[in-house]
């Protein structure tokens, strides 16, 4: 059964990272797991949590986006 969308409005500045993924990535993950991860490309930190955090027997998605200044 899908919920429900919740609409939520967050401060995002410069440098800071979103991602969102699928049910697909593993439920908890951590970043620190993979150290600079974050400091990578949006395309290469979404293929990085997906290759890394992706269930193996699930579809995944995963999309990141980095705000420019």
């Amino acid at each position: 059964m899908m919920p429900s969308p919740v609409e939520r409005r967050e401060r995002l500045d410069p440098g800071d990272v979103l991602v969102l993924h699928s049910d697909g990535i593993r439920e908890h993950f951590d970043l620190l797991e993979w150290p600079g991860l974050l400091k990578c490309t949006a395309g290469e930190i979404a293929s990085g949590i997906l290759e890394r955090f992706g269930k193996k027997d699930d579809d995944a998605s995963c999309i990141a986006m980095r705000i420019l200044p």
